[in-house]
């Protein structure tokens, strides 16, 4: 799992968190001793509610998908043949980690399916919304300090909203940046410590860009040594974002993450991957249960998804 793979690379980190521990979830941002514990949950009740972000969002001007809540299967029925807008997105209420529980709804058998799965006793509420298209998706982190990362992201071709693959670190064109710097400027009094850190994921689709969510946690490989590409911890995004002393350096190669997943029934990952001639260099891997991630290193972005059809061959076979 990935929260397993990031427990150990905040296990060997020397970072002096004084008792604070770096969040990975965003349901529990305000139930740990976490840089958002003395804010009032009023205030960032967005962070935590995926509907309070969508209500938020409309408050300060941003475009929002159209979307609707209620814990009843045939309420939600009702408001998809009202609006006959298939696909849709159906998630928890509860903003939650990797984005866990979402789902895509392409037909009502789909909606019957997710929501038995979301809501097993049909008491938790359920927010469905129009399913946000794009040609490109991006996250973009920001920190104390001007802190930014932006990193483009692939999802698996099924109906859920995980990743399959990472790349950063990301320069984006002027008249994009700029759009995007906008929205994640109406959030900058929430960055005003160190320690904190906000995730904006886009979707960007002719020029236009479609705020999808925004997170708090930590929950992100190349937030950290090595995964980040580079093994000096001062260099790290998690170190950064948390001392707030951000550190300048020239990066000339791209890198990707790929991740990669089995059943439980089936065999084991292998413990390394063999030595070859791959186009992309293989800066790290490493597996826990059934999930594995691979860190590859390119001065060319256009090798990465050769390397990684070769690995995946080896891999899942």
């Amino acid at each position: 799992m990935l929260k397993n793979l990031i427990q150990k690379s905040i296990q060997m980190l020397s970072l002096e968190t004084g008792g604070i521990q770096l969040p990975l979830d965003d349901g529990n941002i305000l139930q740990m001793t976490t840089p958002w514990t003395g804010n009032d949950p009023k205030n960032i009740a967005w962070l935590t509610n995926r509907t309070e972000l969508r209500k938020f969002s409309s408050e300060i001007g941003l475009e929002t998908p159209e979307w609707y809540c209620n814990n009843s299967l045939q309420k939600l029925a009702e408001w998809c043949l009202k609006k006959q807008s298939f696909p849709y997105a159906i998630k928890s209420v509860q903003n939650e980690a990797d984005a866990k529980r979402i789902f895509r709804v392409e037909g009502y058998k789909d909606l019957s399916s997710f929501f038995e799965k979301l809501s097993p006793d049909s008491k938790s509420e359920i927010l469905i919304e129009k399913w946000v298209k794009g040609k490109y998706f991006f996250e973009v982190t920001c920190g104390y300090q001007k802190f930014e990362l932006i990193t483009q992201i692939g999802f698996r071709k099924d109906l859920t909203a995980r990743t399959a693959w990472r790349t950063f670190p990301v320069k984006l064109p002027l008249s994009i940046k700029s759009k995007i710097d906008k929205i994640t400027g109406k959030f900058e009094s929430f960055l005003e410590n160190p320690g904190k850190l906000l995730r904006f994921s886009f979707a960007i689709d002719d020029r236009e860009i479609t705020l999808i969510s925004v997170n708090a946690g930590f929950n992100r490989l190349e937030y950290f040594p090595v995964w980040c590409g580079s093994n000096i911890e001062e260099e790290s995004p998690v170190v950064q974002i948390f001392t707030g002393k951000t550190q300048k350096r020239e990066i000339n190669s791209k890198y990707m993450i790929n991740f990669f997943r089995k059943n439980k029934r089936d065999e084991s990952f292998p413990e390394k991957i063999p030595d070859r001639n791959f186009k992309s260099k293989i800066i790290k891997y490493d597996t826990s249960e059934n999930y594995a991630a691979v860190l590859l290193e390119s001065s060319d972005g256009n090798d990465f998804h050769k390397t990684v059809r070769e690995i995946e061959f080896f891999l899942m076979g």
